[in-house]
């Protein structure tokens, strides 16, 4: 059955597209240890945020002021967000896992 297209306009919007995304990422499996603080699909969200927001570094996304930040946890559904380094030791443990996603 071929949908049609105000079927498909109402299904396809930034908010479907970030639970779609995220839902892909909780299936990642967290090679990191048990002490981790923050989990593995709120660093690659972090990360999906920065991409999608297009911030021109990691310190830019660091340095928000509260109100953006909330904005940002509420709009990506994060629960913490992360500083570069835990989000570069991530890239390094979840490359794989990410070459097959994208």
């Amino acid at each position: 059955m071929k949908l049609s297209y105000k079927i498909l306009q109402k299904s396809l919007n930034v908010d479907t597209l970030i639970v779609n995304i995220r839902s892909r990422f909780d299936s990642f499996i967290d090679k990191r240890g048990k002490n981790s603080s923050i989990s593995l699909t709120d660093i690659l969200m972090s990360a999906y945020a920065i991409f999608s927001l297009k911030y021109s570094s990691l310190l830019q996304f660091e340095i928000q002021n509260p109100i953006e930040k909330e904005n940002l946890m509420n709009l990506f559904c994060l629960t913490k967000t992360c500083n570069d380094s835990q989000m570069r030791v991530v890239y390094i443990t979840a490359n794989e896992a990410l070459r097959q996603f994208w």
